[in-house]
């Protein structure tokens, strides 16, 4: 990650807290994968959780953000 790019990215700027929150888990979970730069397994709510969002909190709008960051071209996602 660089920092740079991250506090001046629009992509970035698009996101909300719990957004970013599920941005970093991803890529902490990629950089430590034994297969470089992929996440394998990761459900939206298991990113959720891990991310640290009370999914049952009313502020959560983290739903779709699997989908969010792939329009964006930040993930591919395969099923």
């Amino acid at each position: 990650m660089y920092g740079q790019e991250y506090v001046s990215d629009p992509k970035m700027h698009s996101l909300n807290a719990d957004e970013r929150s599920c941005w970093i888990t991803l890529l902490c979970y990629a950089s430590i994968s034994n297969v470089e730069g992929e996440v394998m397994n990761m459900t939206e709510e298991k990113l959720m959780v891990l991310s640290g969002i009370d999914m049952g909190s009313p502020e959560s709008s983290t739903l779709s953000i699997l989908e969010k960051l792939e329009a964006l071209k930040m993930v591919s996602v395969q099923s």
